[in-house]
């Protein structure tokens, strides 16, 4: 009898026991699985690799959604970057999860986080969450949205909104980041997110599994043209660096999109740091030349934009030969740049400098070390008198122009050069100066004597000795001639320059300046009567620009890019380079009509006004900062 008492006793303990477990299975796995999770956040683990890249997306204060919670491994990371000034909000429509996530939020205590408890997808309404191969809790169920009609017993009814439904009702402003992995329904998330992906380019992290997809009839590809069309673009996580994709891959689940507004996509690709940029040419910390004053410009936006910029000045040989010069000066460049370089290092270099830069240019290409970019304002090797180096540069210019990933040049007619000597077109981004100059419109003309302005470096191109020559022709004029600009460049010539004025006997209407600071050169174009540039050849340009600026007429010659930017009799006169007689001709026709003066320089004052492209260097930084980054985007489908 006792013993059958005690069976009886044992097997209701038994049953009791049983009872319990059956009840509170559910919570006690709860608690369980968000304790493990909790316990594992809290000794920094961390749930994907792609978490990693929160450290560099999100900043105290922003705004993310974490779209597909589950139970809060993705919120808790972003909750971390954003701050208490920050905010997180966390969307999942399933509720066992939601009973984790709002326990990990809690015990974790993170007061930054929202948890919204629905479904987002294309539509508003009550649908079914249809669960797929059973619920574990140590993996979390693949579920399937399906319409209300077709639930099943088991399937669990919930509330869908649409993302920009759901942004717009509770006035959530300056999204950051979104994370979106739900299992599949991640087309009709984005079709529901149109109008924020759109307002706000937010960067979005999606899941993208073919098979998950599948159920709902969208592809990977599907997801890709979508965001595509809104100016996205795709990378992958590899390696601790974004590498930018031109299509998805099956191997890969978690995908980066980054809008093209987004002016930190490219400084990201590299762990985080700032993308690098060498430059080598001449010295740009003091420009003293049109090409110098361009360099400068554009490589300072890119460091204000968030490139790290290096200079690398090319240097100079003593040795007594030019050809052991150029030489010397190659190994010393290859010596100094290439320790500087990486794979993903961006190279600007100045065309200028292709001589001394034959030796660097192969290595580089050869060990694929950094992404070259030429700066060519127009082709040196015009400017060769020396005919063994002439023929020499000419050779090296042929082939070294196949080197560049890309040729920035000034002009269209600095391009057409380009073309000749084999770059290809397709690689030539035509990018033009443009000037600081103030705008003041000449209203008075000097009334005793006429007074001409030379802005430029003097050497032979510059053609002075003519300007020199034409004005000897013009001695019954009131003339004045002044020339303003570095006078060091090439001393033999500038010697022949004042041995001419000499001989000419024209010592009163001739003064050398030097050069001049800014403000002490806008004086000089404010006192001028005429501008005057007799070049043998100009790229482009910028002292027209400066000239037109104070509404001067321009007299110069109709070499290289000069007719692209000076029309004969509409903004200046036009003559043949080295003509003295024509350019003494076209000074004495300025110099005794005052309405000419006037209506040239009035049609020079309206051009720049309605061109305001020559005005901004800005515009000019932000076209090549575009030329870079599409350069860094091809690199990196290469590289994929």
């Amino acid at each position: 009898m006792i013993t059958a008492l005690k069976k009886i006793l044992i097997l209701t303990k038994i049953g009791i026991i049983w009872l319990i477990i059956i009840v509170f299975r559910e919570r006690g796995q709860i608690w369980v699985e968000s304790e493990s999770m909790i316990h594992k956040l809290k000794k920094g683990w961390r749930y994907e690799k792609e978490t990693e890249l929160l450290d560099r997306f999100l900043s105290p204060g922003d705004v993310c959604f974490d779209v597909g919670a589950n139970i809060g491994q993705w919120s808790y990371m972003m909750s971390r970057r954003v701050g208490n000034s920050g905010k997180v909000f966390a969307v999942e429509p399933m509720p066992v999860a939601l009973r984790m996530l709002e326990r990990v939020v809690k015990r974790l205590r993170l007061d930054n986080v929202e948890i919204q408890p629905l479904a987002v997808g294309n539509r508003k309404g009550e649908v079914a969450l249809h669960v797929d191969g059973g619920f574990k809790f140590s993996n979390l169920p693949c579920v399937r949205v399906i319409d209300n009609e077709c639930a099943g017993a088991s399937d669990l009814k919930v509330k869908m909104t649409t993302f920009d439904s759901l942004v717009d009702e509770q006035n959530i402003t300056n999204i950051k980041l979104i994370k979106c992995d739900i299992e599949g329904a991640e087309m009709l998330f984005l079709q529901g997110a149109i109008n924020v992906l759109q307002k706000e380019s937010p960067t979005v992290i999606c899941e993208i599994v073919a098979e998950h997809l599948d159920k709902y009839g969208h592809k990977p590809e599907d997801i890709h043209a979508f965001l595509l069309k809104l100016g996205y673009s795709a990378y992958v996580y590899k390696s601790g660096s974004l590498v930018l994709v031109s299509k998805i891959n099956k191997d890969e689940y978690n995908y980066v999109f980054i809008h093209k507004s987004n002016e930190q996509a490219f400084n990201l690709a590299n762990n985080g740091k700032l993308m690098k940029v060498v430059y080598i040419g001449s010295q740009i910390g003091q420009p003293k030349t049109g090409g110098q004053k361009y360099n400068s410009k554009v490589l300072g936006y890119l460091e204000r934009s968030g490139f790290s910029v290096e200079e690398c000045e090319v240097g100079s040989s003593k040795l007594p030969l030019a050809t052991l010069r150029i030489i010397a000066m190659n190994i010393d460049h290859v010596r100094r740049v290439m320790p500087l370089l990486e794979e993903d290092t961006i190279v600007i270099e100045d065309v200028h400098s292709i001589m001394r830069t034959v030796f660097l240019n192969v290595l580089m290409k050869f060990r694929r070390r950094g992404t070259m970019v030429g700066i060519c304002h127009h082709l040196l090797i015009r400017e060769k008198s020396n005919i063994f180096l002439g023929a020499a540069g000419y050779f090296v210019t042929f082939c070294m122009l196949r080197f560049f990933d890309a040729i920035v040049t000034v002009s269209n007619s600095t391009k057409r050069d380009l073309v000749k000597f084999g770059a290809k077109e397709e690689k030539i981004y035509v990018i033009p100066n443009a000037t600081e100059a103030p705008k003041i419109e000449k209203q008075k003309y000097g009334q005793d004597e006429t007074r001409l302005l030379f802005v430029g470096t003097c050497y032979s191109r510059k053609g002075l000795d003519t300007l020199i020559e034409a004005v000897s022709f013009l001695k019954n004029h009131r003339i004045r001639v002044d020339i303003v600009g570095n006078l060091e460049a090439d001393r033999n010539y500038v010697s022949k320059l004042y041995g001419l004025v000499k001989e000419f006997a024209i010592d009163e209407k001739v003064a050398f300046h030097g050069y001049a600071k800014i403000e002490q050169l806008w004086e000089y174009y404010r006192k001028a009567d005429i501008f005057v540039l007799p070049s043998l050849w100009e790229g482009f340009g910028i002292v027209f620009l400066d000239a037109m600026s104070f509404g001067l007429p321009i007299i110069t010659t109709n070499a290289g890019a000069i007719p692209d930017l000076v029309k004969h009799e509409e903004n200046g006169l036009l003559v043949k380079p080295g003509n003295s007689r024509a350019l003494a001709s076209a000074i004495e026709r300025l110099a005794v009509s005052p309405s000419l003066r006037r209506k040239l320089g009035q049609n020079g004052f309206r051009f720049m006004r309605d061109h305001k492209e020559y005005s901004s260097w800005d515009l000019v930084g932000e076209r090549f900062k575009s030329v870079v980054e599409s350069l860094i985007r091809r690199r990196a489908c290469r590289m994929y």
